[in-house]
């Protein structure tokens, strides 16, 4: 997906607000715990490369163009 179509799909969501980050991870293994947010949604986008996202017990593949969205933020861990 390009970067103006998920510009277009962000558009339509209507964020109240937003937290963004931009984080370049890879040449090593690594992982990130996100913490519960029960008031929040979040979304992962996968630019290049590969990762896993584990969610109560099961583990999603992605890769490079996937998009992750979860209403309410459950606490998860994404990881090389």
């Amino acid at each position: 997906m390009k970067t103006e179509q998920y510009n277009e799909i962000l558009h339509y969501l209507k964020l109240e607000s937003i937290y963004y980050s931009r984080s370049a991870l890879g040449e090593h293994d690594w992982a990130i715990n996100i913490p519960e947010y029960p008031d929040a949604s979040i979304f992962h986008v996968v630019v290049t490369g590969l990762c896993d996202v584990k969610i109560r017990g099961n583990q999603l593949k992605l890769e490079a163009g996937d998009v992750v969205f979860f209403p309410k933020a459950q606490g998860h861990k994404i990881s090389s």
